[in-house]
């Protein structure tokens, strides 16, 4: 359950984004989001293969969790509200 919540906020960004950008500037910004989700598609499993090397299986889930949760708890509480 907590998996689908923490994923949910990338919908959450995007939406964000284009709620509080100009239309010339929307393309731009969204554009580096999915710049942003494609570096992470290519650096997440070369981290989290070198940390299960090092450390075992349990280090990159923790990771992984920690991080979702940190990008909830960010989107919840420092967002400010889109005028």
């Amino acid at each position: 359950m907590l998996f689908g919540t923490t994923a949910a906020t990338c919908q959450l960004h995007r939406l964000y984004v284009a709620d509080v950008t100009t239309r010339n500037e929307r393309l731009r910004y969204l554009g580096l989001l999915g710049a942003a989700a494609g570096l992470a598609f290519i650096l997440g499993p070369a981290i989290g293969g070198t940390l299960s090397s090092l450390f075992g299986y349990s280090v990159p889930s923790f990771l992984g969790f920690g991080s979702g949760f940190y990008k909830l708890g960010f989107s919840v509480f420092l967002l400010p509200e889109p005028a």
